[in-house]
Formats: C-alpha cells, structure tokens, sequence
C-alpha cells in the first residue's frame, strides 16, 4: 500500500499536466506542455474531500482516498477521468485494482479458514463427548 501511495503522488503529477493540456487550445504545442508543468505546481491541493466532477476535482478527491487508504474510493474516483489524464493515470490503476483483488482474496480465504477451524472444532468435540 506504501508503493501505491508513494506511486500516486507521480501519477497525480502526471494527471495534472495531462488534464491542463487537455484544457488549452494546442495541447501538444510546447507552450501547452510548459504551461501546464508551472500551472500543475503552483494548484494548491485540498486536504479536505474537494468538489467538482471535473478532472482536477476527481484527481484532488483520489489523492485524499489513497491517503486515507480507501483504494476502492480512488480508483471509483480515477475511472471518470478524461482521456489524457485517464491515460497518465493507467498503470498506477492496474495496479490499485490487483491490490484490490489480492485484499478481497485474502479475505474471502481468511473466512474460509475460520469456517473449517470452526467445522473442525465441532468434529473434535463431538468425537470426545460420548467417550466421556
């Protein structure tokens, strides 16, 4: 989970850059890409849950779920971005999403264990009962 978070500061960075652009009239032209890294670095970033449905405010919003750690939150919020902050956005997602399905699998293991320590446990006492 550290990687991610550490990883995400990057891609947010990143994202920024894409999503400002995406916003200017060339956004391939070199003024585009030297506008959006200065723009990028002088946002002031939101501690609290920020608002908006645009990219700013979706990448603002994911920033606060990874570092609360609600991965599931940050990549629901990641999923509405536009292509070009989308595709800056696409291996730190690929990512998030096999963390996700590792924690869920852990889980759904972890349950399963806990059934059969229980079934087991039940099979244990009833075998000792009538010999006492």
């Amino acid at each position: 989970m550290e990687y991610l978070r550490w990883r995400f500061g990057r891609v947010h960075e990143a994202a920024q850059q894409a999503a400002l652009r995406a916003d200017s009239a060339d956004p391939d032209g070199v003024w585009a890409h030297l506008s959006s890294k200065v723009f990028s670095a002088l946002l002031l970033r939101e501690r609290a849950l920020p608002t908006g449905s645009d990219d700013h405010g979706r990448l603002s919003r994911a920033e606060v779920f990874v570092e609360r750690g609600d991965l599931a939150q940050a990549v629901r919020e990641l999923e509405g971005l536009s292509a070009p902050a989308a595709r800056a956005v696409k291996g730190w997602m690929r990512q998030a999403r096999d963390r996700l399905v590792l924690e869920q699998s852990i889980r759904m293991l972890q349950a399963e264990a806990l059934l059969l320590m229980e079934s087991f446990q039940e099979t244990a006492a009833d075998q000792i009962a009538p010999n006492l």
